[in-house]
């Protein structure tokens, strides 16, 4: 076998160990379906799919993604954040939700920070804290929900 073949040989066998890695890394993460809620020249937003399936109302959770048109700066949070995944918690029975845990990714997609809002303990009060606006991105979520079941409906 010539030094040519050895050579390449062992560059195939880095580069398929590679990929067994990033696979394997990919698979243990979450599994989102990011769909679309708003995307304009001025915000970038998607929903978790996935997670509308398994909707029981008036509570559920479900996770958004925010990506920003430039690095942000985050307190707490040493590089620039491009990504934003925050779990809501919703009551559309009080019109009202709280944050269950918000991820900041850089541009690379790599988790620069999670915080995690252990709510089990509270009160219901302030599980939800937050109203509802229409105009928010949650308000926004809701109706884009409220169209897809109806859609289902039918």
């Amino acid at each position: 076998m010539s030094n040519y073949n050895k050579i390449f040989g062992m560059v195939y066998l880095a580069i398929f160990l590679s990929f067994i890695c990033i696979f394997s890394a990919n698979g243990q993460k979450e599994a989102h379906q990011w769909t679309p809620l708003v995307v304009n020249d001025n915000q970038k937003v998607w929903y978790d799919y996935n997670q509308i399936k398994h909707i029981t109302l008036p509570k559920f959770e479900i996770w958004l993604l925010e990506v920003h048109r430039s690095p942000q700066k985050i307190e707490g949070v040493v590089s620039g954040v491009m990504r934003t995944k925050t779990l809501y918690r919703i009551n559309l029975g009080t019109m009202s939700y709280g944050i269950v845990a918000v991820a900041y990714y850089n541009i690379n997609n790599q988790e620069l920070k999670r915080f995690n809002y252990e709510m089990e303990t509270y009160e219901e009060k302030y599980k939800y804290s937050y109203p509802i606006l229409e105009k928010s991105l949650v308000g926004m979520l809701i109706k884009e929900i409220s169209k897809k079941e109806t859609k289902q409906d039918q």
